[in-house]
């Protein structure tokens, strides 16, 4: 069931199994998870069924380190949280990235990759990718290539797309109709009151300050890196110190750190097409990328870099037109208002013949149609060394319920410049090796000139900023995310990751989800 705080049927008072926060990617994910094992749950989200002005407004605060675009252009508040905007990209987390590895500080998760592996495979199926190929050899052998070998110490693979992206979509009806399930929208937390190590209720309110007092057994935060760690730095309602409190609180915020870095110029253009252009097989994208394999991290010692081919065009943003067309084709076969509109934009952009191509290419061929007459670029994302510095505090500023805003200090040093600058001497020695073509290295990127930070550019995503770990003294949460200092309250979010590897987040995040999911389910049968 939804219900929205301003309907005058709500009640100001409920008592629950358990109560999430965020209805994202994890909220919901944990939230049906457990109401579909009978457990009463009540999810509380801060925005409405679609992204508002005003509810994002919530999101506005201090950037006072590097530029980070995503601190208000990559949160939305609203039902399916985030997955209401991004692209759909799925991929897990590396055997390495769960390593303690002595040429990265800070690093080493405190449970195993093995212990998830359980839950990435149906993280899959949660999101949608039930029917998706697994191994990445199929995927090629699907189009008669074999698995592209771009040289030693790279190694390709591909990424999985969600047909459907939006969780508030992909799960609407049964959002509206799970008799075990509660969401109520515009209930932004307010603040929390604890007794005795065990967070006892919380208020919520919506933008016109009505209040909701909700009691539950156990409490989840499914909240943003950002809004995970401002959620805990606040005071508790009394005005007192939470008894999560902690200096580890807010560090290391972490994000993937983009760039171009390199001219690529390939001997034969139509290699780079056949190694990198996306794959389409019965309904599922499939994006070819490649990396720095774990036994050249070792070597190197360097963090989780990928790598990507960008395909540039002067004609981008009409090929952009095309690729919405078949988009809302493939999300919505039947004729609507987006393939409508879809259709209109590529005659008024003379892109009829581009959307004719990109048909032949994907429909006969199962790859994607990319221009490529302003040549290539090497654009590089890599895994962010934890740096206690980069941080999450309190502004002293307010929002319009009067709750401390975030200030956030994004730090990259040294180490990312290095790691950059070695990736791209990796990957232009492979190609060149290899005969693919030879790759012009920015300048900037060569020598490692601090400007390079000024042309990076944040992934929107927010890490690291409630850290798990095996005590208190290193982190913030322990391995079943469970809030220090409490005996019930946890947080599930990418706010827990020690370390990012190169990989999109959200495929771990909710397969934390549903190992919290099984966790919690347990405790409430015990009980």
């Amino acid at each position: 069931m939804i219900e929205d705080l301003s309907s005058c049927q709500l009640p100001k008072e409920f008592a629950t199994d358990v109560c999430v926060i965020g209805a994202g990617a994890a909220g919901i994910s944990l939230s049906l998870t457990l109401a579909r094992k009978g457990i009463d749950v009540l999810l509380l989200e801060s925005g409405g069924e679609e992204p508002d002005t005003e509810s994002d407004e919530l999101n506005k605060g201090e950037i006072v380190g590097l530029p980070h675009v995503g601190m208000h252009e990559g949160r939305f508040r609203a039902l399916g949280g985030t997955t209401t905007r991004w692209g759909g990209q799925m991929l897990p987390l590396q055997e390495i990235d769960f390593e303690e590895r002595s040429w990265i500080a800070y690093s080493g998760w405190p449970i195993e990759h093995s212990s998830l592996s359980h839950y990435y495979e149906s993280a899959l199926s949660f999101s949608g990718l039930g029917k998706s190929i697994r191994d990445d050899t199929e995927v090629w052998k699907r189009i008669a290539l074999d698995v592209p070998y771009l040289g030693q110490g790279i190694e390709t693979y591909v990424t999985r797309w969600c047909p459907e992206p939006n969780f508030a979509r992909l799960y609407a009806e049964e959002l509206k109709r799970q008799p075990s399930l509660k969401c109520i929208l515009h209930a932004t937390v307010t603040g929390f009151d604890s007794n005795g190590g065990r967070v006892t209720t919380l208020i919520a309110k919506n933008l016109h300050r009505q209040t909701l007092i909700v009691s539950a057994n156990r409490f989840v935060l499914c909240l943003g890196g950002i809004e995970t760690a401002r959620c805990l730095l606040q005071p508790l309602n009394n005005g007192t110190l939470p008894p999560w409190t902690s200096d580890l609180v807010g560090r290391f915020f972490q994000d993937h750190p983009g760039i171009q870095c390199a001219d690529v110029l390939p001997k034969d253009r139509h290699t780079l097409h056949k190694f990198f252009d996306n794959i389409f097989l019965n309904g599922h994208k499939y994006q070819p990328r490649f990396r720095l394999s774990a036994s050249a991290q070792r070597h190197l010692r360097l963090p989780n870099i990928a790598g990507i081919i960008l395909f540039q065009s002067k004609r981008s943003e009409a090929l952009s037109e095309t690729r919405q067309f078949f988009r809302a084709m493939l999300q919505r076969p039947t004729v609507n208002r987006a393939v409508i509109q879809s259709t209109f934009n590529a005659i008024a952009t003379g892109s009829l013949s581009l959307l004719a191509r990109q048909a032949w290419r994907a429909l006969v061929q199962h790859r994607a149609f990319n221009l490529d007459d302003l040549g290539f670029r090497l654009g590089a994302q890599l895994e962010q060394v934890p740096n206690p510095n980069s941080r999450i505090c309190l502004s002293d500023q307010c929002d319009s319920l009067g709750i401390r805003r975030a200030q956030l200090d994004w730090r990259l040093g040294n180490a990312e410049l290095e790691s950059i600058a070695k990736f791209a001497k990796v990957v232009k020695e492979c190609f060149r090796r290899q005969g693919i073509g030879e790759v012009i290295i920015d300048t900037d990127v060569e020598i490692s000139s601090p400007q390079v930070l000024s042309r990076v550019r944040d992934q929107n995503h927010h890490m690291g900023t409630a850290r798990m770990a095996y005590t208190q003294k290193y982190g913030v949460v322990d391995p079943n995310l469970r809030l220090f200092g409490t005996e019930n309250t946890y947080v599930c979010s990418s706010a827990v990751f020690p370390t990012s590897g190169n990989s999109n987040p959200t495929h771990t995040i909710i397969a934390l989800a549903l190992r919290l999911a099984d966790h919690l389910y347990l405790g409430v049968k015990s009980a």
